[in-house]
């Protein structure tokens, strides 16, 4: 879930488009499909919260959800940090920035040559991978370790964050809210960012996709 850190528009339109069920598995969408991606957006800039029940919209500041002190955090930090783009987001979240001003600069960064554009998919990439990371972990006293501590990543007042797993074994992330589950993904919506960033070969045809969908780029 949970890209509504520094890795782009495209992970705030899945965080909200899953909630309704519409985002498809690769970037070929249907009209019924584009039109309520293209209405979460049109909120999102309006200055709307996308995902209902929870307060969080474009004017938010990233440092205000996440507990920068927490070790997941700090793992996915130095992921950032590799990467001269990636600490330069790292900063300006400790500064205040706000989750427009974040996508914003990531996408300016993506849009001014193809090495950048590269880059801006490999470190998306890398951040997925490791909020993937309790998928891949077999162990149950490790995993429970691993989920409590991206649970920590989330402040308490935006809600409590759980894990389990669906029908399909897949792992789900629930964030949860007065006894009331405002917003759960699975594993998979970690692959689908991947392949959708991954079916991009230029910030052109993403600048052609993201266009279509509303976001002003």
């Amino acid at each position: 879930m949970k890209k509504l850190l520094s890795i782009g528009v495209i992970s705030l339109t899945i965080a909200s488009s899953t909630c309704v069920g519409v985002f498809a598995a690769n970037n070929i969408l249907s009209n019924e499909q584009k039109s309520a991606i293209q209405g979460i957006i049109r909120t999102y800039y309006a200055g709307g919260n996308p995902i209902s029940n929870l307060n969080v919209n474009k004017d938010t500041k990233v440092s205000d959800i996440v507990n920068q002190d927490s070790d997941y955090y700090k793992k996915i930090e130095g992921k950032l940090n590799s990467y001269d783009e990636g600490s330069i987001l790292v900063d300006s979240i400790k500064d205040g920035a706000s989750i427009g001003e974040i996508l914003n600069s990531s996408l300016i960064y993506a849009s001014l040559n193809q090495g950048n554009f590269n880059t801006y998919k490999a470190m998306a990439t890398d951040v997925a991978n490791q909020l993937m990371d309790i998928d891949n972990t077999t162990d149950p006293s490790t995993r429970s370790i691993k989920e409590q501590k991206a649970a920590d990543m989330i402040k308490a007042s935006y809600g409590e964050v759980k894990f389990g797993k669906n029908s399909l074994g897949k792992t789900t992330v629930s964030l949860e809210k007065d006894n009331k589950i405002i917003l759960q993904m699975d594993s998979d919506n970690g692959n689908k960012l991947i392949d959708i960033l991954n079916s991009f070969n230029s910030y052109d045809e993403l600048k052609s996709y993201l266009t279509e969908l509303g976001v002003n780029v």
